[in-house]
């Protein structure tokens, strides 16, 4: 992530009260270039990610599926992802094509007694443009966890399941 990074919002979350001032402001700042970043990508995404991400994000959904699909062998862009997020009143499905990349950071931290959260909530996204035709959608959860997606412009879709 390079605006809504991992560090800042641990620092945020923590008990010094310097720290998080400090981090705050770092935080707050950071949106500001990311939103500008962000308006760069109109003519990147189609109009209603575009828009709908504008207005709205997933910020304490849960992910609920993280599905590869793999088409027949020597399609040009073999590899599409479905995320399917969730906070029990909304579902929805978002539906990337032409993965050029893809990468999860998860590890599991040792916690006390049996209560784990997996990923935990949906924290902060960015879409950023990779190079001309890629964008990157990274997704930070609560509990660190990072999801990766390069993909072709154009190549996302969402719907309301």
């Amino acid at each position: 992530m390079e605006f809504f990074k991992k560090e800042l919002w641990q620092e945020m979350n923590m008990g010094d009260i310097t720290l998080m001032e400090k981090a705050e402001e770092e935080w707050n700042q950071n949106s500001k270039q990311y939103w500008e970043q962000y308006r760069m990508l109109e003519n990147k995404l189609p109009k209603e990610i575009f828009e709908f991400f504008k207005q709205k994000d997933f910020h304490d959904y849960r992910l609920k599926e993280y599905k590869i699909i793999h088409h027949k062998y020597g399609e040009e862009t073999p590899v599409n992802l479905h995320l399917i997020l969730t906070n029990d009143e909304e579902t929805w499905l978002l539906e990337y094509g032409s993965i050029k990349k893809m990468k999860i950071d998860f590890e599991t931290e040792e916690l006390q007694g049996d209560y784990q959260r997996g990923f935990d909530d949906f924290g902060y996204q960015e879409f950023l443009e990779v190079d001309e035709n890629i964008i990157s959608h990274e997704i930070l959860f609560a509990s660190g966890a990072q999801v990766l997606i390069h993909f072709q412009k154009y190549s996302i879709r969402i719907s309301q399941i």
